[in-house]
């Protein structure tokens, strides 16, 4: 019994620290009243860093989003442009060695991980205005299958109030 308890708390500690390894943050402008959008259409973003595999899951999804909430793409007339960004950097940590007095040094460790960072924005189509933009940052890991899911956890949570509710007049 023991064991097992120790088993299963070993897990819901290693789900919330994956989800501690991930920011989400939305924002949009909140006199935007997104009742009004009813088409849209991609523009080319910047994100060379992300693989074909990658690249087409952030957009069915996004496609999927905006279709869930009766947002269509129109190539022709859009009333809103769709972008996304992606970029990834390898990152070090710097740990132990000697302290401030010089005193008590420690075995110097050096820990890497690749960043990556998402923004997707959607402009106003009209008035060529950043009316909604969500930016995530998550370690990537090395294996492509647990990056899937690290990516589509990420765009839910992106996803998870959109559209933003009308702000209340008075």
């Amino acid at each position: 019994m023991r064991l097992h308890t120790i088993v299963i708390l070993s897990f819901f500690l290693l789900l919330r620290l994956s989800a501690a390894a991930q920011t989400v943050r939305v924002n949009w402008e909140k006199t935007t009243d997104f009742t009004k959008y009813k088409t849209y259409s991609w523009l080319e973003g910047t994100h060379d860093d992300v693989t074909d595999a990658t690249d087409q899951l952030i957009v069915n999804f996004i496609n999927s989003q905006l279709g869930v909430n009766h947002i269509f793409q129109d190539d022709f007339e859009p009333d809103l442009y769709v972008t996304y960004h992606g970029s990834r950097e390898e990152t070090f940590e710097i740990g132990g060695g000697y302290r401030a007095d010089w005193t008590q040094s420690g075995a110097v460790t050096v820990d890497s991980h690749v960043a990556g960072t998402l923004v997707v924005d959607f402009v106003d189509a009209e008035d060529n205005q950043l009316v909604w933009r969500a930016v995530a940052a998550a370690t990537i890991d090395r294996n492509p299958k647990k990056n899937r899911k690290t990516v589509e956890e990420v765009l839910r949570k992106m996803f998870v109030s959109f559209p933003p509710a009308p702000r209340r007049k008075g």
